[in-house]
């Protein structure tokens, strides 16, 4: 077997430490920097305007849910389902 990629998890002392908001905060400015065929960038121009408002949203609820599980675990659990709610959202509209 192979174990080379296996790490050493060590506790989250803050957010900025969590993979997933280091990956959306990489992956949101790709989404503002897209660049389409000038046949096609008309027509969807406001699909990818909306796109960027909402990849602003994802690294927030992640240090929004992650703040608030110290006060409330119910309202930090649903705001990483709206984030990955979102996430997916942004997926589908690129992979269409």
């Amino acid at each position: 077997m192979n174990y080379k990629k296996v790490r050493v998890w060590t506790p989250v002392r803050t957010f900025r430490e969590l993979e997933v908001y280091q990956e959306s905060t990489k992956l949101a400015p790709q989404i503002f920097n897209l660049k389409l065929p000038g046949k096609y960038k008309e027509e969807i121009l406001e699909e990818i305007q909306n796109l960027e408002q909402v990849a602003k949203v994802v690294p927030k609820l992640i240090v929004e849910s992650f703040n608030d599980k110290f006060n409330d675990f119910k309202v930090a659990d649903k705001k990483l389902k709206i984030a990955a709610q979102t996430i997916n959202l942004i997926i589908a509209k690129l992979d269409f």
